[in-house]
């Protein structure tokens, strides 16, 4: 294999974002690029120079039609990776590029490499944005942040992360499938009734990605390296929920991507 630095890295990404984009406009499939995204596509028209992923929400209404539209149109050389054909432990689906290999950081436990890829998550229409405690959305966030401990790596984490990351680790596949039912029907659960926020429940930003429905409103375009790609339509209020003041960038030391290696088969 070869090795290669994070600009080729971003090209597999654009590749397979133009994928996805062209797929959704034709079938009127609505999209949004979300977290670091949307900030890439904000404050520097393209990728963050050390990014090595890619975000995009789709309503949750849409999601089963997008998927079975993925597999039927996208190149045999990307992978649809779901929670029923691969280790996936949450409900959004992974698109990568199975000609490439990375090494992520945190996950030297998990031996099935993905190639460089890029992640959809179903956005879901919801009633309250309650987040205090006990509330559905804080026990759907905790529950979640456990799940990660199923595939991440905590072996330079505090004692207590590392003793957490062994239990759950020890949890065999039927009670896994489990936690995944029970965060499904809590978050079905909290899209009855009328709907006035959206929330990205398996997001990176836990609680945070939970908005008012009118900041995502209808997509609007945004210029990405050398193409256009859809986002959220107040830019302002989504990555102030975010990343405060997201026009600033963060300490060099902060700079880093998700990823140590990229490999070309």
């Amino acid at each position: 294999m070869q090795e290669v630095e994070i600009k080729e890295c971003q090209k597999y990404l654009l590749n397979l974002a133009i994928q996805f984009d062209k797929i959704c406009r034709e079938n009127k499939i609505p999209y949004y690029m979300l977290g670091g995204t949307m900030l890439g596509a904000v404050r520097h028209k393209g990728f963050i120079p050390w990014d090595d992923d890619m975000d995009f929400g789709v309503p949750r209404e849409y999601f089963p039609q997008m998927l079975e539209l993925l597999k039927e149109n996208l190149p045999d050389y990307i992978r649809i990776n779901t929670i029923d054909n691969s280790g996936m432990i949450f409900g959004f689906i992974k698109l990568d590029d199975s000609r490439t290999v990375i090494k992520e950081k945190f996950k030297e436990n998990d031996t099935n490499y993905w190639g460089i890829n890029i992640d959809i998550f179903p956005l879901d229409k919801i009633s309250n944005s309650n987040t205090h405690i006990f509330s559905d959305n804080w026990i759907i966030d905790k529950i979640i942040k456990i799940q990660n401990y199923l595939f991440l790596s905590y072996s330079d984490r505090p004692f207590s992360k590392r003793q957490l990351a062994k239990i759950v680790q020890m949890l065999n596949p039927s009670t896994k499938f489990a936690i995944i039912n029970y965060v499904e029907k809590k978050i079905a659960k909290l899209s009855k009734g009328k709907a006035n926020y959206i929330a990205n429940f398996y997001g990176s930003w836990g609680m945070k990605e939970t908005v008012k429905m009118d900041v995502f409103d209808a997509p609007a375009l945004y210029k990405f390296e050398n193409i256009e790609l859809y986002g959220v339509k107040k830019q302002d209020e989504y990555l102030k929920s975010l990343y405060n003041d997201y026009m600033k960038l963060p300490p060099e030391s902060d700079r880093y991507a998700h990823s140590t290696d990229f490999f070309i088969k």
